[in-house]
């Protein structure tokens, strides 16, 4: 792979991660209420249901995912059960929010934001699309191939945990300024409701 090639493929990851998803929309939402330490939980969920998601381009299992709509259909209706998990787990537990000295005490453990990254993240059909049709462009086939793959994955993969965390830093430093107990239970109630209609939209679509 030509540097050059490698510096093509960079801005393209980077506008396809930066584009308001799934992933980024749940980092907005639990940005602007829970603490850095479970939001990285939360993205370092994430970051291993992309890599999980490479290793299965890599083998070929991807093309056949990626070209099945029955396949696709399956994986988005499991992304929209998540979706829909997540938004009622966050009402209900709107009405169990409290604050001691403006830190949440939370009901769920740093493991729990963890897996909700990871299964999103594995109920996302998109990241086997771009990896199994974009990635073949910037691949010399030759012996490296594998490497370069490799190379890519982990690019791909940074570039997600630096735009998330940015997204964390921009809501954490917004909506979160603004919030006080009462508005978090609304906020919660809010965001619950739109990842619900999210969840009804992709099972309808």
């Amino acid at each position: 792979m030509e540097l050059d090639t490698y510096l093509i493929f960079i801005p393209i990851a980077f506008f396809y991660i930066s584009s308001p998803g799934l992933a980024v929309f749940l980092v907005l939402q639990y940005s602007a209420i829970y603490s850095y330490k479970n939001i990285l939980m939360l993205i370092l969920g994430n970051i291993s249901g992309l890599a999980t998601l490479a290793f299965i381009s890599a083998f070929g299992v991807g093309i056949i995912i990626s070209t099945s709509q029955v396949l696709t259909n399956i994986i988005q209706i499991i992304g929209a059960l998540v979706l829909l998990y997540i938004g009622i787990k966050m009402i209900l537990n709107s009405k169990k929010i409290k604050l001691n000295n403006d830190a949440i005490i939370l009901s769920k453990s740093k493991y729990d934001f963890f897996k909700e990254g990871l299964f999103l993240s594995l109920s996302n059909p998109k990241p086997i699309i771009f990896f199994t049709s974009i990635y073949p462009q910037f691949i010399v086939n030759n012996d490296t191939k594998n490497l370069q793959f490799f190379i890519l994955a982990i690019t791909f993969m940074f570039i997600s945990f630096l735009v998330l965390n940015i997204y964390a830093f921009i809501s954490k430093n917004t909506i979160g300024k603004v919030l006080n107990s009462s508005r978090i239970r609304i906020f919660n109630i809010v965001s619950g409701s739109a990842l619900i209609l999210t969840a009804i939209l992709i099972s309808i679509y």
